[in-house]
């Protein structure tokens, strides 16, 4: 296991404390190191790319209570289209179901 995803697991207990899940839930099932070539795994190094870890929706749903939690700073403007688009909470909804499915 590279130093990255050892990393990345130390950093599920922290969200597994953050919302109050027990030790023994898997946060991100199915997830494996992604295979590098040597210069990849050395731009991942050299740059300090981290990885984040999303919760899966069965785990952790994306409701208010996630969005209180993980965005209390949101305001109005969290709401509201950008420049004839998609609100922020929108494109963050919409990321988040990518990934939660």
């Amino acid at each position: 296991m590279s130093d990255t995803f050892a990393w990345t697991r130390a950093r599920e207990a922290k969200l597994r404390a953050y919302f109050g899940l027990p030790e023994g839930v898997e946060l991100t099932p199915n997830m494996r190191e992604p295979e590098l070539s040597d210069s990849g795994r050395s731009a991942f190094e050299h740059y300090g790319f981290d990885w984040y870890a999303i919760p899966a929706e069965e785990v952790q749903p994306f409701d208010d209570a996630y969005l209180r939690r993980c965005y209390p700073s949101a305001g109005p403007a969290f709401l509201a289209p950008v420049r004839h688009g998609a609100s922020v909470y929108q494109s963050v909804v919409a990321g988040h179901r990518r990934h939660m499915g």
